[in-house]
């Protein structure tokens, strides 16, 4: 029983070594010993040791020593014990287990054996768990680069880790002078820059890159890289890279750096003005640096010249710089007086203020006044002053001033500039009575001409009426609106006949009033000989309708300004066209908003415009009353009186004419039923030469006893494209009116029309059918017309013509203002007559349209329509031409006839086809 009981207590000690006899006698306890480990478990590093300690318990009479030792230990590990022999005196031992740095991670098992001597060996199994090492690697993307001196490259190095978490520092050495690097961390991929130096020597260099961090052993990746030669050149520059020349020479320094390049350069100066030379020192030259001198020879328009510098040399490429001349404004200063016009107060003062605008010159500015009537004195607050302006006082002297109207010249002088003077009109009125100031104060009229001036009146103590008388050369009346007035202004209408003799004169004006001294102004007058010419337009209506600048052009020669001559409220201009030209003209509506008229035509042509250009005005005109009659419930009627258009219904019968034109016009009324197709007039009312005075009430229209029935037919439109939206229109066209009868509104390529018998029409009366097609794409609208001008009526088929060319609108100059164009292919069907429009909608709204002839355009295959450059024209304002940067919407148009002839005012017979073909640009920013 003893002897089972020691067996099963062996077996179930847990890493414990017991060596037992077998007692078969009575002794209790045998000798014997133990072994047993501190820990259950041991971990090891790789390439380290960990020790773990070993107690050897004696049992019984056993008292001797044991042997320790480790069997079946792996490859890769060492396990030793100290002291491997415990002495009867020593009851611990100390397991040391070391990994060799090369031994994966991993779980490993030996044996560990206790021995005594008399005993039975002590045997159990050992665990070891072996752990990664902590490390950091590094690779390098690229590994190698080419780079030429004064270069550049990179490369990323990337950072892998194993069992370590901590952080990693990236340095590169080994570069070579002249290379610079710099490292940039994201994460574990570091981006090193490398610079390289123009001096830099050409080679191979390894760049060493370095990581490292806190336990773990540094990694080390080369990069290789490899330098070569900079190609042959060079470079310039200026300083100062800008010079202000006024007399004499200036200079400027051309640097000239190299690269790879000992040879020699030459310099060249390019793009010098007229009137300025440029000498470049030496040329060719070895050396770095050059200087160049510019120096006037004649007086140079102020304004900024680039001048380009090139270099050049065997075995490089050219390089330029731009050195700007500056040549400024000479000093200046010009003077103005605000007001210009004082009424002296011999109780006080008055004073005005001269302006000095000073161009290039900040010098003193000494100020004088001159012609100061006796009795006044003239001061200034200031001069010499070095401001921009300074007050001219006027005071009483010792005397009282003689009334009347003084000039008093103020004169500005200073060191380096011309004197420049200005005009102060000083008026000392009579005690009680008036003074007059002429606006102009001087006039210059052509024989056969009219002008006019605008009187001032400045009453002192003086509220009676003025009345005007004026003596004038012979040939020139005077006549004055309003006469005998007791406001404070008149018009002077100075009439010359074309019998006056041609030269300057001058126009007393007097004043009179009662118990007043008369008042007088003299107003100079030159007549100049009557324009003579084979060209007259005369143009009349409202102020929208008079131009406000003209020009022609004789042929393709210079366009000349020429000056109208004002009659009432029409102005007229003449000129002489050989055979061909142009006619161009500005007319500014009642916002001031510009619109450019240009006109190229044969002779002929361009006098058959000029006789149809007065227009009457279409404002300001009479306004009428009136009422229709005979109207169902779904009709509406339409009343056209020379233009002046009104509506009425079945529920509002009556109607207003308004601004309808002077003189006998015919009125022309249609009753018409609305569809969702458009409207066919089912009567018309047509009344000749009705002239009503303003105010009147036009005699009822009543469609059902006087209206005329008029004739339906069916026309039809031929050639109509895929897409293609088709309308169509017949108007009656007389010589004063002209009214709808019928509209079609996207409707098919067949639509009726309503037209008018030809026995209820006169000699210049006719119809005019239209058919319509049209198509979007884009931003671009392409529109076809075929009309056809007829009396009576009939079905009609409107054959219409091909699509316009192409049309390419651009911008023929941007400066001074935006010259547009507009070029297209003539095409025979539409050679008669062909027109470009703009219109420009900013803070002002500049419009305008060319128009060109067949016979003034000839054989030319191309239609090339362009605004001209007027800016060197007297008069002419740029701000009435578009403007850059902004959207412009234009229209390109071109027509034909069936008949010969064509041109501007083209009269229409019964019996002819127009052709049209139309482009509208919603879109075009210059």
């Amino acid at each position: 029983m003893q002897n089972t009981a020691r067996k099963w207590l062996c077996a179930a000690m847990a890493l414990t070594v017991v060596a037992c006899g077998d007692d078969e006698g009575t002794n209790p306890t045998n000798p014997g010993f133990a072994v047993t480990l501190s820990s259950q478990t041991l971990s090891v590093e790789q390439g380290a040791s960990a020790p773990i300690t070993a107690t050897i318990a004696r049992t019984g009479s056993f008292s001797g020593t044991v042997t320790l030792l480790a069997e079946a230990v792996p490859t890769g590990l060492t396990a030793t014990f100290s002291p491997s022999q415990v002495t009867s005196a020593v009851t611990t031992a100390t397991l040391t287990v070391a990994a060799a740095s090369t031994l994966a991670p991993g779980t490993y098992n030996f044996t560990i054996r206790g021995q005594a001597a008399g005993l039975t060996d002590q045997t159990f199994s050992a665990t070891v768990t072996v752990t990664a090492r902590p490390a950091v690697a590094v690779a390098l993307v690229p590994p190698t680069a080419t780079v030429i001196q004064g270069g550049n490259t990179s490369y990323v190095a990337n950072i892998t880790r194993a069992n370590f978490t901590g952080a990693v520092t990236v340095a590169v050495t080994g570069a070579p002078t002249g290379v610079t690097t710099t490292v940039t961390p994201n994460a574990n991929a570091y981006t090193v820059a490398v610079g390289v130096a123009t001096s830099t020597a050409p080679g191979t260099y390894q760049l060493v890159t370095t990581a490292t961090g806190t336990g773990v052993t540094a990694a080390v990746a080369n990069f290789a890289l490899i330098v070569t030669a900079a190609p042959a050149s060079i470079s310039l520059t200026a300083a100062p890279d800008t010079v202000t020349l006024t007399t004499g020479n200036v200079e400027t320094t051309i640097n000239i750096a190299r690269t790879s390049f000992a040879g020699a350069v030459t310099l060249a100066a390019t793009g010098v003005p007229t009137g300025i030379t440029a000498t470049i020192t030496t040329s060719p030259t070895t050396t770095n640096s050059a200087v160049v001198g510019f120096s006037a020879t004649t007086a140079i328009a102020p304004g900024n010249y680039p001048v380009i510098i090139t270099g050049s040399g065997t075995g490089i490429s050219n390089k330029t710089v731009t050195v700007v001349i500056r040549v400024p404004a000479p000093a200046a200063v010009v003077i103005s007086a605000v007001p210009d016009s004082l009424n002296f107060n011999a109780s006080g003062t008055v004073s005005t203020r001269i302006n000095i605008a000073r161009t290039n010159f900040t010098g003193a500015v000494t100020l004088a006044a001159t012609g100061v009537p006796a009795g006044v004195t003239a001061s200034f607050t200031t001069s010499p002053t070095t401001s921009d302006s300074a007050r001219l006082n006027f005071a009483s002297g010792l005397t009282a001033p003689v009334p009347g109207a003084y000039t008093v010249t103020v004169t500005a002088s200073g060191t380096g500039i011309t004197n420049s003077t200005t005009q102060v009109r000083l008026i000392v009125p009579a005690a009680v009575g008036v003074s007059l100031t002429p606006t102009p104060s001087s006039l210059t009229i052509a024989q056969g001409g009219m002008s006019t001036t605008t009187l001032a009146i400045a009453r002192s103590a003086f509220t009676g009426a003025v009345a005007f008388s004026a003596t004038a050369p012979t040939g020139v009346t005077v006549t004055f609106n309003p006469n005998n007035t007791t406001t404070n202004t008149t018009t002077a209408t100075v009439s010359v006949s074309g019998s006056a003799a041609l030269g300057a004169g001058v126009i007393n004006i007097t004043a009179t009033g009662t118990g007043i001294v008369d008042a007088t102004v003299q107003i100079p007058i030159t007549v100049t000989a009557a324009t003579a010419g084979n060209i007259t337009y005369t143009f009349c209506g409202n102020a929208g309708n008079i131009p406000v600048w003209l020009a022609v052009q004789d042929g393709s020669g210079s366009w000349t300004v020429v000056t109208g001559v004002n009659s009432g409220s029409n102005k007229t201009f003449s000129f002489t066209i050989t055979n061909n030209g142009g006619v161009a003209w500005v007319t500014l509506d009642s916002n001031g908003d510009p619109m450019l008229n240009i006109s190229y035509g044969v002779l002929s042509e361009i006098q058959g415009q000029a006789s149809a250009q007065c227009q009457p005005a279409t404002t300001g005109g009479k306004s009428l009353t009136g009422s229709v009659s005979g109207l169902g419930m779904t009709q509406l009627a339409s009343i056209n009186l020379g233009g002046s258009v009104a509506a009425a219904n079945f529920a509002q019968t009556g109607f207003s004419l308004m601004n309808v034109q002077q003189g006998p016009l015919d009125l022309l009324a249609s009753r018409i039923s609305a569809s969702a197709g458009g409207t066919v007039a089912d009567k018309v009312i047509l009344r000749r030469a009705q002239n009503f005075t303003d105010g009147a009430v036009i005699p009822v229209l009543a469609f059902a006893s006087e209206g005329e029935t008029p004739m339906t037919f069916t026309a039809t439109v031929t050639g109509v494209a895929s897409g293609e939206t088709v309308n169509g229109t017949n108007s009656l066209v007389t010589p004063t009116t002209t009214a709808v009868l019928s509209v079609v509104v996207a409707g098919a390529s067949t639509f009726s029309f309503a037209a008018l018998p030809a026995s209820a029409l006169m000699t210049n009366d006719f119809h005019l059918l239209s058919g319509i097609a049209s198509q979007t794409m884009g931003s671009v609208v392409t529109t076809r017309l075929s009309s056809f001008v007829f009396k009576g009526g009939a079905d009609q088929t409107l054959a219409l013509g091909p699509q316009l060319s192409t049309v390419t609108v651009s911008t023929a100059a941007t400066a001074p203002y935006a010259r547009l164009r507009a070029q297209f292919a003539k095409q025979t069907e539409y050679s008669k007559l062909v027109a470009f429009q703009w219109s420009q909608a900013a803070m002002t709204t500049r419009s305008g349209t060319i128009l060109a002839t067949d016979q003034y355009l000839g054989s030319t295959s191309t239609v090339d329509l362009a605004i001209p450059d007027f800016s060197a024209l007297s008069g002419w304002m740029n701000s009435w031409a578009p403007v850059t940067g902004t959207s412009v919407t234009y229209g390109v148009t071109a027509s034909g006839w069936t008949f010969t002839g064509g041109g501007f005012g083209n009269p229409l017979v019964a019996g002819t086809t127009i052709k049209t073909g139309l482009v509208s640009g919603l879109s075009f920013t210059p």
